[in-house]
């Protein structure tokens, strides 16, 4: 199939495809998405590194405070 590279092709091809070039109506949507999914996925997997060790922090304090005193 042949590409359109310029407006005089727009005229040549199918009928709808010059509209759908120029259509723009999920941008902002689409690049909204991919913003979040670059900040999002990385924080679940810092924020779940986070968790595991203030959970071992926490047992080994509790560890530490259940021993009797020397």
């Amino acid at each position: 199939m042949k590409e359109l590279t310029n407006e005089s092709d727009v005229a040549e091809a199918p009928e709808g495809a010059g509209d759908l070039r120029r259509d723009e109506s999920g941008a902002t949507t689409l690049e909204w998405a991919l913003l979040l999914a670059t900040i999002g996925i990385p924080s679940f997997y810092v924020i779940r590194l986070a968790m595991e060790t203030l959970v071992g922090h926490y047992q080994m304090m509790t560890t530490v405070n259940s021993l009797p005193f020397p």
